[in-house]
């Protein structure tokens, strides 16, 4: 027993770029983990069940979760040729108040209904009602999502990713799943993994405080970049009572449930939310929207982000 714990230990500090961890049994029947591909007949290959340096995941989460996995991209449905298409992606950091794992579910059936990103959405959702059907939201998972999806879209195809949780003054989203140990990351960590996955046409949203701080290291000609709040602001809404953030009922209840457009709805939530705060006399969050100079020519009149 003692050796096998000492051996986890050892696993959950190894690098995600390895290839391969394995798992194997010896002929006295002790069981061990390596790195390197071993010599017995009989073993296991358990990467896909590590979720990242600084992410830990109880054992049947942990399982859950490898099934989730297996096979992602073949769950995604490929963009069609000389046709733009819209992929959804939601993220719901904080399992500790449900209205994050709400409004990500609600947004995400509200794109596959309105804006035909059925087969092309995913949500991950860090709640303990959801880990046998959704994938966690992790810093790790997150990048394994936009691979897969990165790999499924044309170039003329389109991005919509959607983050809600806390936010810091040191403009990092919350990522919290207790028991469970998962990282906080921000805005350059996601321009790094978009990057990565080759995803040229982006819309990101934010839904968090401070969460304008995420939008300098997200720049680019070629994105769309929404906040629900500026860098010195906190938004409001994460309230345990509540089915939405103010940002993400401005977005998705007042706006796009009604039939406004993807754009359009980003570019209105300011004063749909300026109306919210005034009426609970708070410090105005001041939502951001930037647009990118190849962004602001494609994507305004872009069809598939049109409203009903």
């Amino acid at each position: 027993m003692r050796i096998i714990i000492m051996t986890s230990l050892f696993l959950l500090a190894v690098p995600i770029a390895m290839a391969g961890i394995y798992k194997w049994v010896d002929e006295q029947g002790r069981v061990h983990f390596s790195d390197q591909k071993p010599k017995a007949a009989s073993y296991e290959d358990i990467e896909s069940r590590l979720f990242g340096r600084g992410n830990v995941f109880k054992s049947t989460v942990k399982d859950q979760q490898s099934q989730l996995l297996a096979n992602l991209g073949d769950k995604i449905t490929a963009g069609v040729p000389q046709q733009t298409d819209l992929f959804f992606v939601g993220f719901a950091g904080d399992a500790k108040q449900n209205v994050f794992m709400k409004e990500t579910l609600y947004a995400k059936n509200l794109f596959d209904s309105s804006f035909q990103t059925s087969g092309r959405s995913i949500a991950l959702i860090n709640n303990s009602q959801t880990t046998a059907h959704y994938l966690v939201a992790s810093n790790h998972n997150l990048a394994r999502v936009l691979k897969a999806v990165g790999e499924k879209m044309d170039e003329e195809d389109i991005l919509y990713l959607y983050l809600t949780s806390h936010g810091s003054k040191e403009h990092k989203l919350s990522v919290d799943f207790p028991p469970h140990t998962v990282k906080d990351f921000g805005g350059h960590e996601i321009r790094r993994m978009l990057d990565e996955a080759g995803i040229k046409w982006r819309i990101v949203v934010v839904s968090a405080c401070y969460s304008g701080g995420f939008i300098e290291p997200l720049k680019n000609d070629y994105s769309v970049i929404a906040t629900a709040a500026d860098a010195v602001n906190t938004s409001f809404g994460c309230a345990d009572n509540r089915d939405f953030t103010f940002y993400g009922e401005a977005l998705y209840k007042r706006q796009m449930s009604i039939g406004v457009g993807v754009l359009e709805a980003l570019d209105g939530a300011r004063p749909i939310i300026q109306s919210m705060e005034a009426q609970i006399n708070v410090t105005h969050s001041n939502p951001q929207y930037w647009l990118g100079r190849e962004a602001r020519q494609k994507l305004v009149t872009e069809p598939r982000l049109q409203g009903r």
